[in-house]
C-alpha cells in the first residue's frame, strides 16, 4: 500500500499500492475498492503512473461515477509523476498514464513530482509538488469546485508552503485549513512521525511551522514505532458509522500486514 482515500458516501475506501511484481520507478500500480467491512468490490490497473503515494476520490450522486485524481506520467529516472490527472473509476479497467483524457501541467512545466488529497467537506484540493525555485518539496491548497471545471482552473486559496526536510515523505493529507504529513526516519522506516501545519498562518512555514502531533491513545499504546506508514487520510466518522467528527486516519505496514490508527485533531 502506498495511499488511500476515503469515498464516505458509499462508505468506501479507495487502496494505491504497487503492482505486484512491479518496480517502484516503473510507476505501475493497482487502485482497489473495499466496503465499510473490508470486501474487496473492484480494482483498476494503472500504468505509468508513479509512486501512487497521494490519490483523491470524489463520488458524483447524479452519474453514479466515482472521479479520481492522481499523479501520472511516471518519470523513470525517479518514479515521481510529472503530471497531474483526473479520470473515472471503472472496475477492471487497465490504463496506461498516456491514455488518460484528462491530465495537467498545473505550472505549466514547471514543478513536478505531483501528489494530489482531496477535502470535498471544504471545497479543497491540496497538491505536493517538487518546485524549481526553492528546489525542495512544497504543498498548495486549490479551489476544488474549480479544478473539476471543463477545462480545469487551478486557482490557488493558499500561500505556497515549502516543505521542509522532516524524514522520508509517507502520505499527507488536507481537512479545514491543515495540512497533515506522515514521515519516517531514513536511517528506521519503521520510525514514524506525524506533523500538522496550518496551511492559513502566513507564520506557518519552514521547521517552526510543522507541528509533531500527538498520538491519540485510541492507538498503539501512543507508539509508532516498527510499523513504517503508509499513508494518511480523513474520513466523516468510521466507515461503519459516519459521523459529524473527522479522524486522521494513518495507514501502517506492521510485520507485512497492514493495520491502522485513529487520531484525532479539530480542524
Amino acid at each position: 500500500m502506498q495511499s488511500f482515500a476515503f469515498e464516505p458516501q458509499q462508505q468506501r475506501m479507495y487502496v494505491s499500492g504497487m503492482m505486484k511484481g512491479g518496480k517502484p520507478k516503473k510507476g505501475h500500480n493497482v487502485l482497489t475498492i473495499f466496503n465499510d467491512k473490508a470486501k474487496k468490490l473492484g480494482h483498476m490497473s494503472l500504468l505509468s503512473f508513479g509512486h501512487g503515494v497521494g490519490i483523491g476520490v470524489q463520488y458524483f450522486p447524479k452519474s453514479g461515477k466515482t472521479r479520481v485524481w492522481s499523479g501520472c506520467h511516471n518519470n523513470p529516472k525517479s518514479g515521481r509523476a510529472r503530471k497531474l490527472c483526473r479520470f473515472y473509476f471503472k472496475n477492471g479497467k487497465k490504463l496506461h498514464s498516456s491514455k488518460v483524457k484528462g491530465q495537467f501541467d498545473p505550472f505549466n512545466g514547471g514543478p513536478k513530482g505531483y501528489a494530489v488529497a482531496v477535502d470535498e467537506r471544504h471545497n479543497t484540493l491540496a497538491l505536493r509538488y517538487y518546485s524549481t525555485v526553492h528546489k525542495k518539496q512544497c504543498v498548495r491548497l486549490f479551489d476544488l469546485a474549480k479544478a473539476n471545471q471543463n477545462p480545469p482552473v487551478f486557482e490557488s486559496i493558499s500561500e505556497e508552503r515549502v516543505w521542509p526536510y522532516l524524514g522520508v515523505f509517507q502520505g499527507f493529507t488536507t481537512f479545514g485549513r491543515y495540512l497533515y504529513l506522515s514521515t519516517s526516519d531514513p536511517k528506521n522506516y519503521a520510525t514514524t512521525t506525524l506533523y500538522a501545519i496550518d496551511m492559513y498562518d502566513a507564520k506557518a512555514n519552514g521547521k517552526k511551522g510543522y507541528v509533531a502531533m500527538a498520538v491519540s491513545k485510541a492507538g498503539l499504546n501512543d507508539n509508532l514505532n516498527g510499523r513504517e506508514a503508509e499513508g494518511l487520510a480523513v474520513i466523516q466518522g468510521t466507515l461503519d458509522s459516519p459521523v459529524s467528527t473527522a479522524q486522521l486516519i494513518a495507514g501502517f505496514n506492521e510485520h507485512g500486514r497492514i493495520s491502522s490508527l485513529y487520531l484525532y485533531k479539530p480542524a
